[in-house]
């Protein structure tokens, strides 16, 4: 990737995970349904705490234990965006592997499957709160594109 791939890549994440966090600053009620059948609105802030950690195993990144999202979605959130971040300042060509996807630099991987699930559930997040949500409409072209 190059250094503007890269750049790109750390600003998209830090801008997604600041909404994602701005969206659950505004939540009232943790037991919400969202539109993801079965899920709470505490369940959309685990998902994107849980899924992560193993996604990364293969490759030896090692994120810190997972944060307690049921005691404190803020904290936990905040903990886990700003690990990503440093991730992606910090190594962002390492060699990402996967038996799923191959080899690709850490930074593809984390944009590819982690910073768009972020902006994706952002919008969960808010419908499950009853919050207007707006997302990256470019983005989310660019998204539907790639389906």
């Amino acid at each position: 990737m190059t250094e503007d791939d890269i750049e790109a890549v750390q600003q998209r994440h830090l801008a997604f995970a600041s909404g994602f966090a701005e969206t659950i600053a505004r939540v009232t009620d943790w037991s919400a349904p969202s539109p993801v059948p079965e899920w709470t609105a505490i369940d959309v802030v685990a998902h994107l705490i849980d899924w992560l950690p193993g996604f990364l195993a293969d490759s030896g990144v090692q994120l810190t234990a997972e944060p307690d999202v049921a005691a404190d979605p803020t904290a936990a959130w905040d903990r886990r965006r700003t690990e990503v971040q440093a991730l992606l300042d910090e190594i962002p060509n390492h060699t990402f592997t996967n038996p799923h996807t191959g080899d690709m630099p850490l930074a593809r991987a984390l944009d590819q499957f982690y910073v768009a699930d972020v902006l994706m559930h952002t919008w969960d997040l808010g419908k499950a709160s009853g919050q207007g949500v707006r997302l990256d409409p470019d983005y989310c072209a660019l998204m539907v594109d790639g389906m």
